[in-house]
Parts: structure tokens; sequence; C-alpha cells
């Protein structure tokens, strides 16, 4: 793998993770509505086959000598995650909005609703 397809699994799996915790979160406001117990089951489901997706590509990127190690919120609006690829160092800038934008894309992928954006088009 040259490291275009190694960034590209790296975004794969920051958007992966991030989707994980916000069905996570949302699981927790399920409790009020009336059909809340096929509902949890749904999300409990998305969760399961999210992970299961999180881990073959993170099982992928280890394969290849990659690893996301660390996240910082820059400013406000502004995340920088930092992949180690073969001894080398390389940062990753992403705006809050786009963060919510993939999860979102990620979301309508897992419910099969069309039109979510792809890594080719945002280039």
């Amino acid at each position: 793998m040259n490291l275009i397809q190694i960034r590209e699994l790296a975004h794969r799996l920051i958007v992966l993770d991030l989707a994980i915790r916000t069905l996570e979160r949302d699981l927790q406001f399920t409790v009020v509505m009336k059909i809340n117990r096929p509902l949890n089951q749904w999300i409990e489901i998305s969760i399961n086959k999210l992970r299961e997706d999180y881990r073959s590509n993170k099982k992928a990127l280890l394969k290849e000598g990659g690893q996301i190690q660390d996240t910082i919120l820059k400013e406000e609006g502004s995340w920088t995650y930092t992949l180690v690829y073969r001894g080398t160092t390389h940062n990753y800038r992403y705006m809050t909005i786009a963060l919510h934008n993939w999860v979102d894309a990620e979301i309508q992928k897992l419910l099969n609703i069309p039109a979510y954006p792809t890594m080719e088009g945002s280039k």
C-alpha cells in the first residue's frame, strides 16, 4: 500500500470511530421514545456492524505498519490526528464541520440512503 491508501484507511478509521461514538451517545436518548426497544436493537446492530468494519480496517492499517496515535483539538473547530506509518509521523487536520459531515455520510450509508460523499469527492 502506498501512503495515499494508508491515509484513506486512516480517514475511514477516524470516521468510523466517531460514528460509533455518536450512535452510542444517541442510544442513551431513545429511552423516552415509545418505540425504544426496536430502535435500541437497530442502533445496537448498527454499532456492531460499524465496530466490525472498524476492527478490520484497524487490523489492515496495523498490518501495513500504521497506527493513529494521537487526537488533538487544536483550536475551536479544528482537530489534528497523528498517523504513525513505518516510523514517520503524518498529521492530518480536519474541521469539526467536515468530521460531522463525514459521520452523517457514514450513518446515511449504514441506512442505505444514497448521496453520501466519497473520499474522491473531497479532492
